[in-house]
């Protein structure tokens, strides 16, 4: 999987779809919408983490809750 920073940032827990093994990624550059594969090893990563971190919305939050920034970009 081939992420730009500001886009994995974004990446809500419903952009990610397990059965079908792919990343939507909404407003990408350009401000288009991809799909990426998600390899078997990233999804296992991943699932893991949501089951660790147990976030609300976005699959990486701060403390609050809230997305990161990338205010130092």
């Amino acid at each position: 999987m081939v992420l730009r920073v500001g886009e994995a940032i974004n990446l809500t827990i419903n952009s990610v779809d397990f059965s079908a093994q792919t990343v939507h990624i909404k407003a990408s550059k350009g401000n288009k919408d991809r799909v990426i594969p998600l390899g078997r090893n990233t999804s296992l990563v991943l699932t893991r983490y949501l089951e660790k971190y147990n976030p609300e919305e976005y699959i990486f939050e701060g403390i609050k809750g809230d997305k990161y920034a990338v205010d130092f970009l």
